[in-house]
């Protein structure tokens, strides 16, 4: 019992670290979703991973999508993270499934005015 109660106090005193988000780079990944079956490997889909700096009322953001597309289209996800760019705080998540909007988390007050961009992603056919 002491052990906890020393540890929860030991964490409580341990200095706030707020992330540096200006060490981040804008960056676009693409990954091949592959599927092994009996000894043979086939791919079945993609995953883009992109990161862009972009601005949202006046204040500098981070957009970081991760979209996914398994056979051919039949399974389209798509998460859109907004993070302030500075310190990576969370302004809102938007989840989207086959193009239609499904999850949206909004965490401040500039994420009500947050729309998707459609424009983040590339279409999922092939990575280069």
């Amino acid at each position: 019992m002491l052990s906890l109660i020393a540890a929860l106090t030991l964490q409580t005193a341990a200095p706030h670290v707020i992330p540096d988000g200006g060490r981040i780079s804008e960056e676009r990944k693409c990954f091949t979703l592959s599927m092994t079956r009996d000894g043979q490997t086939r791919p079945i889909g993609l995953t883009w991973q992109t990161i862009e700096r972009d601005t949202v009322d006046g204040r500098p953001v981070l957009r970081v999508v991760v979209h996914q597309s398994v056979n051919g289209g039949a399974f389209d996800m798509r998460d859109e993270f907004l993070l302030e760019a500075a310190t990576l705080r969370p302004i809102s998540l938007i989840n989207t499934r086959q193009g239609q909007v499904h999850v949206r988390a909004t965490y401040g007050p500039i994420a009500s005015r947050v729309r998707p961009s459609p424009t983040v992603s590339p279409p999922l056919s092939t990575c280069p």
